[in-house]
């Protein structure tokens, strides 16, 4: 039985309050330096609009404001990066894809979409920090780079 100033929780905190004993470790070899790892890092965007034009006016009005072209248009970008820098070198490869679609109607017909803005782009370059051995601010680093793209 619990006595008047037992609860039921004292245990717990008994347990709690104890410190535990302290670990028994042989270190035997360095911890591994952050600075010597790959650093990564991942990057993506999206981004889409969409517009609509609408003209519901009388055909004598002659306003210039308001005498336009009726137009839809979709466009959709998208782009994605993903890098790895160390001491020793440093490299990025980046994905561009955009896409559009505009459509127009005018008195003398309907254009209907039309896909414009059609691009896919990469691009990856790599530079190489460590060549020499003691490498001072006005030594170059030497890099190489590769540019695709389509449209």
């Amino acid at each position: 039985m619990l006595g008047k100033h037992d609860l039921p929780s004292e245990p717990l905190f008994h347990r709690l309050s104890a410190s535990p004993p302290p670990p028994q470790v042989v270190i035997t070899t360095a911890p591994i330096d952050p600075a010597q790892r790959t650093r990564w890092t991942f990057r993506f965007f999206i981004d889409a609009s969409f517009s609509n034009t609408t003209i519901a006016n009388g055909p004598n009005d002659q306003d210039p404001q308001r005498v336009r072209t009726q137009g839809t248009a979709l466009r959709t970008n998208a782009e994605g990066h993903i890098d790895a820098e160390q001491l020793r070198y440093a490299f990025e490869n980046t994905v561009r894809l955009r896409r559009g679609y505009p459509q127009t109607i005018e008195s003398a017909g309907d254009t209907g979409l039309r896909k414009i803005g059609d691009l896919i782009a990469v691009r990856d370059p790599l530079a190489w920090r460590r060549p020499w051995r003691h490498r001072r601010w006005y030594t170059p680093v030497p890099y190489v780079e590769s540019d695709l793209e389509s449209e």
